[in-house]
């Protein structure tokens, strides 16, 4: 029994359509300073250095929280696989579980606290009190950890 919840069809598409334009943007703001090169050298030098770099990192960051979160649940574990780190934990460690603005918050009994940004709660929705996708998914986990642990409890 797996089941993988993602960032929702629409802001990947939102993302990877920021990584495009960001993209247009950084080839755009290349050629011009490329091109005054001639005019002005140290200063074409020192746009190069400074722009692009930050250009790319924003690109990458796009492609990564867009593309890349993922909730997975896989038998006895849950692993969380967020733009720059990856998570497994096991069922019966967790303790809580809820769901928050910036995702699917995880605490286990050691008091280590993770969050999943793949699926994450608006403000507007938690004031309106309004049951979201995060709430969904948080629910799912839930019965799943409460299951495995009566199930563990059939076997001691």
């Amino acid at each position: 029994m797996e089941q993988t919840w993602r960032v929702s069809l629409a802001l990947r598409i939102v993302g990877v359509g920021l990584f495009l334009v960001l993209l247009g943007v950084l080839a755009f703001v290349v050629m011009i300073i490329i091109s005054g090169f001639e005019v002005a050298p140290v200063a074409s030098v020192l746009g190069l250095v400074g722009l692009v770099p930050l250009m790319r990192a924003l690109l990458v960051k796009c492609l990564l929280d867009s593309i890349r979160p993922w909730i997975r649940l896989n038998g006895e574990v849950v692993i969380i696989r967020n733009p720059l780190s990856t998570h497994r934990i096991p069922l019966a460690q967790i303790a809580s579980i809820s769901a928050h603005d910036d995702g699917i918050t995880i605490e286990t009994h050691a008091g280590r606290v993770i969050s999943a940004w793949a699926v994450q709660k608006s403000n507007l929705a938690t004031w309106l009190g309004w049951h979201t996708r995060a709430d969904r998914v948080a629910d799912r986990l839930r019965e799943v950890v409460i299951a495995a642990r009566s199930q563990q409890g059939h076997l001691s």
